[in-house]
């Protein structure tokens, strides 16, 4: 059984663009970030339950603030509800640590109604509408990536929602919104389960079990992300030794994207190796509160854009993902189920109760596979003979 479920994907367009251009976009970027700052400065006087963006004095003192405004109404609203909704989100979370700030960045959002994407001779052209009377078209840049969500777009097979503009180093950015339909896998149809843990000195490990025990393990070796992202931290270091601020930036970018490439590419290989099974679901642990809980909370490895990117791309396939509680993971062995911290040692695990011996991440993205299926552990248990050698020792042999 399946049912219909919409997938939203941000898709980053390159766009042709001119001094001209740029300089347009530029002034009405600044004047949105302007906007946005003055919010943030003055919502923090307002009782909470009016941080909505139906509150009409938020409009009515933007509008007394900047009564000869360059952009439209519209980009104006748009600036109120980025404040409020990262306002919302911090107090949803508690308010832990500082309050949002505005007014740094280098985008402009525009909503739905001021953009317009057609196929032209070229390829694609999009048209922003967030200057008053004067509206300005580009050219869509050409990649395989961006083509496709497009060519839904045009077929109206897809939708888009507001989209931001980014200028980065004098080259426009769109990311826009696309959303479409898709037919989606229900739980209870489900044939095959991939337990995915992810780290970062092993990047991904996922386990297949079906009716019929465990029948694929992989791992994803980190050595080569973690080696290329330490050469670029003494780089950065290097940089800001020498006060070189543009050097400290190229740096800060290039980890951004080698680290987003090397997430893209394990999200793409866990989704199109989960497409090779019967009716397959991913089952990823939730790190929700891993922050708050964790004693040596993540920094820099970004779990949750990893777990992002696995989401949209198994969706877009049709294929479920379920979240499990991560309480133990590590700990408890997948054979006999003993949860003992001994049990792991680094990459090592080693049940104290039955002698199992296997890659501690290949256990712990076992027992996520198992917590997420309908499966009991009894039903794919082994022996304890079969992990001892005759000798007393345990077994080397890589085993699941």
């Amino acid at each position: 059984m399946t049912k219909m479920k919409k997938v939203a994907q941000t898709v980053v367009l390159d766009l042709e663009t001119s001094n001209r251009k740029n300089n347009k976009i530029q002034e009405a970027i600044d004047e949105y970030q302007e906007m946005s700052k003055y919010i943030s400065d003055i919502i923090i006087s307002f009782q909470e339950h009016k941080w909505s963006t139906m509150n009409p004095q938020f409009n009515r003192l933007l509008v007394e603030e900047y009564n000869d405004r360059y952009v439209s109404a519209a980009v104006a609203q748009e600036a109120i509800a980025d404040v409020v909704e990262g306002y919302k989100s911090w107090k949803s979370n508690g308010k832990e640590g500082d309050r949002p700030t505005f007014g740094n960045n280098n985008y402009v959002t525009c909503r739905t109604d001021q953009i317009s994407i057609e196929e032209n001779s070229k390829g694609y052209g999009i048209k922003f509408n967030i200057i008053p009377y004067n509206p300005e078209w580009f050219h869509i840049d050409d990649n395989s990536f961006s083509q496709k969500y497009l060519e839904k777009i045009v077929k109206d097979e897809a939708s888009f929602g507001n989209c931001e503009i980014h200028k980065e180093d004098n080259q426009l950015k769109a990311h826009l919104v696309v959303t479409w339909e898709v037919d989606v896998l229900e739980k209870d149809s489900v044939d095959t389960v991939m337990g995915v843990d992810l780290g970062e000195n092993v990047i991904y490990t996922y386990s297949v079990l079906t009716s019929e025990g465990f029948e694929d393990v992989q791992l994803k070796d980190g050595a080569e992300f973690r080696h290329h992202r330490e050469r670029l931290k003494e780089k950065r270091s290097e940089m800001m030794k020498k006060d070189n601020l543009r050097g400290v930036k190229e740096c800060r970018n290039q980890h951004e994207k080698y680290t987003e490439q090397v997430l893209h590419t394990a999200s793409k290989k866990i989704v199109k190796e989960a497409t090779k099974h019967s009716n397959p679901m991913i089952v990823l642990e939730d790190l929700t509160n891993y922050r708050k809980t964790a004693a040596n909370a993540i920094h820099d490895w970004p779990y949750a854009l990893c777990q992002e990117m696995i989401m949209y791309k198994a969706k877009a396939k049709g294929i479920p993902v379920e979240v499990v509680d991560p309480r133990n993971t590590s700990k408890t062995c997948r054979n006999c189920g003993f949860v003992h911290s001994s049990n792991r040692n680094g990459s090592d695990f080693d049940c104290g109760e039955c002698g199992y011996q296997v890659h501690a991440d290949v256990n712990a993205s076992m027992n996520i596979a198992l917590r997420g299926s309908n499966f009991d552990r009894e039903d794919f248990g082994i022996n304890r003979e079969s992990t001892i050698s005759s000798d007393g020792t345990h077994d080397s042999v890589f085993q699941y």
